[in-house]
């Protein structure tokens, strides 16, 4: 049995759904936990192949090779990594965010001092229960995910991070990378992950649908972030945009060194 390690991420769900509910007869259990779980677990040999963020690989490049042809990326509108501020996005001197040292964190730092020229100060919080009582105390606050994007709907004043990055680099960003062990020559899992994305793709409404929840009236907002924004089929412009991606990290001396690309 192939162990795959996924995330319950939204934007994941169409590469693994078929493979979690067992709709497929693949040889592959998956695991649905944090990337940075994933990744761990994959060095560990916990786990035979991964979906980690372009930050795991980062950072962990001398253990892992990549799947060339799997990966999730997008450009506008992501909802994934969003800068909620009162009224007017102006100087900012701190930020306010539940996490720190994540990948969207650190794009966000990039983002806030490379193209607005301003270095915050980022200040670590207990999860964020009250947007309005937060920002009566920070001039802004950061948010990722789920509660991003459940606030994205309601509110206005906020800064799309990652549409930010898109902007102004003209790349996409890439979301996840499906990793191995750097000593692996397994391909078992690329047929039935192949399958699993091509049926993943066939339903998106149902994966939409079970993300909002039951009769929730509000799942086409998923289903046009995952129909319309996010990627599932690798280009050359999404690997020029991790490319660059890794030399802003190696910049702002977030990895300790220029990430090489290794592939299966």
């Amino acid at each position: 049995m192939i162990r795959l390690g996924s995330t319950p991420d939204i934007h994941a769900r169409p590469l693994h759904a078929a493979l979690a509910e067992g709709e497929l007869r693949s040889g592959i259990s998956v695991i649905s936990q944090d990337t940075v779980s994933n990744c761990r677990d994959l060095i560990a040999g916990r786990l035979d192949v991964a979906l980690v963020s372009a930050l795991d690989y980062a950072r962990n490049s001398s253990e892992l090779k990549l799947v060339r042809d799997f990966a999730v990326y997008s450009g506008q509108g992501s909802r994934n990594a969003l800068l909620f501020f009162r009224e007017n996005l102006g100087p900012l001197t701190a930020v306010a965010a539940p996490l720190l040292d994540t990948p969207y964190q650190l794009l966000a730092r990039i983002v806030l001092n490379e193209f607005y020229e301003q270095e915050v100060e980022w200040e670590a919080v207990e999860a964020v229960d009250s947007l309005e009582d937060a920002l009566r105390q920070y001039p802004a606050v950061f948010l990722e995910g789920d509660p991003a994007m459940a606030l994205s709907r309601v509110r206005d004043n906020f800064l799309d991070i990652v549409s930010e990055w898109s902007d102004k680099t003209e790349l996409p960003f890439v979301h996840l990378l499906l990793a191995v062990p750097r000593e692996s020559e397994t391909t078992a899992f690329l047929a039935p992950l192949a399958t699993a994305r091509e049926v993943g793709m066939r339903r998106l409404m149902e994966i939409a649908r079970a993300a909002a929840g039951p009769d929730s009236p509000d799942w086409d907002f998923y289903f046009d972030l995952i129909t319309d924004t996010y990627r599932y089929y690798p280009d050359v412009d999404m690997w020029h945009g991790l490319r660059q991606y890794y030399e802003f990290l190696f910049y702002y001396g977030l990895v300790d060194f220029l990430p090489d690309v290794h592939f299966l």
